[in-house]
């Protein structure tokens, strides 16, 4: 007959086996989960790489459609030196703009079924599956990050450049506008 000792002793083995099978499962499920949300964040930097680049594309199909307005007007122009340097400025952020639309390495979420054939060979265990495909997923998330970046950096600066060869292309009109204006306020104080 089993003492309370045996006793205590098989329940505390019971609640161990217990715990380490549910400690399992847990690890198996939070790995499952953090796997599907890196995959997730991977699609999400995609969608956000194309959407930067439908941007770009746009911006730099606006600032070639100018440069081609303004250059068919220069030579009608006499003094063009500011849009000269406009149109320069609006050259060099169409370039960039397009620069940063071109075509780059994306690193995509997911994975084809041949990948996982030495896995199911040899029968590796589901959790260092997960885990590795998880560090794998952060390396991608890293670079895709980096590219962002750098692409990110080349529109703004278009942006940038694009409205001071904007602003540089009209001064010369705003400069007259303003003496014009001017002229008209003084006629109609004297008149008055």
């Amino acid at each position: 007959m089993p003492t309370h000792a045996t006793f205590v002793y098989w329940f505390w083995r019971f609640y161990q086996v217990r715990d380490s099978v549910v400690n399992s499962e847990n690890k198996e499920s939070l790995l499952r989960e953090a796997t599907r949300l890196a995959e997730l964040s991977l699609t999400a930097q995609v969608d956000l790489m194309l959407a930067a680049d439908q941007r770009a594309t746009t911006f730099a199909g606006i600032m070639i459609a100018t440069v081609a307005i303004i250059a068919q007007d220069i030579g009608k122009v006499p003094d063009a030196l500011s849009d000269d340097l406009g149109l320069i400025l609006l050259g060099v952020s169409a370039a960039l703009a397009a620069y940063s639309a071109r075509s780059v390495k994306i690193h995509i979420g997911g994975n084809s079924f041949s990948s996982f054939a030495e896995e199911l060979k040899s029968n590796r265990d589901l959790a260092l599956l997960l885990r590795d495909l998880g560090e794998i997923y952060d390396q991608c998330s890293a670079k895709n990050r980096t590219t962002m970046k750098r692409n990110s950096n080349f529109f703004n600066t278009s942006l940038y450049i694009g409205i001071l060869g904007f602003f540089v292309s009209i001064w010369t009109s705003l400069v007259s506008i303003f003496w014009e204006l001017k002229a008209t306020l003084v006629a109609l104080a004297g008149a008055n």
